[in-house]
């Protein structure tokens, strides 16, 4: 009867140990390392607690978190600032270059952090000098990234909720 035990503890044990070799996908407890190893695109999003539109030119454009600690949001085959995109009012817009010619901006830049617990993101100058977005990470996988950011705009409080998925 002890041997029955012994081993059925044991190759419970076993089998437990198997499962996490066997999660190739990482270490769920480092939030950072997801961040990093995918680009994420918005699936949808809430504001206030109402589901709100995605603008047609933002629906293909995704985050890159860097490792370096620099992100930039994508602009993807339909670009907002190309004028037919209906823009996003947090970048530049068409800048010229040597030649003169207008070059149309094919990502918004910002530098990003997270807590050392994982639980928040904070973006610095997100497309302008003192945009500062800050994303409570509510839920996130290798898959799935939900998250929660409070901005007060004419003395209203707006509460967004975004739900990314990884690409």
């Amino acid at each position: 009867m002890k041997n029955l035990l012994f081993l059925t503890v044991t190759a419970a044990i076993a089998l437990s140990s198997c499962e996490k070799k066997a999660n190739v996908n990482g270490d769920h407890g480092d939030r950072y390392g997801m961040l990093v190893a995918k680009r994420w695109i918005i699936v949808s999003k809430e504001v206030n607690n109402t589901p709100t539109s995605i603008k047609d030119c933002e629906k293909d454009n995704y985050y890159v978190f860097s490792d370096n600690g620099n992100g930039r949001w994508e602009e993807g085959a339909v670009n907002c600032y190309s004028g037919s995109g209906n823009g996003n009012g947090n970048d530049t817009t068409n800048v010229p270059n040597k030649e003169g010619e207008d070059i149309t901006p094919t990502y918004t830049g910002f530098s990003w952090s997270m807590t050392g617990d994982g639980l928040s993101i904070y973006m610095k100058n997100f497309g302008v000098q003192g945009y500062n977005p800050e994303w409570n990470i509510e839920n996130m996988d290798f898959t799935t990234l939900d998250v929660r950011s409070t901005e007060k705009v004419n003395g209203k409080l707006y509460v967004y909720n975004i739900h990314l998925k990884a690409l």
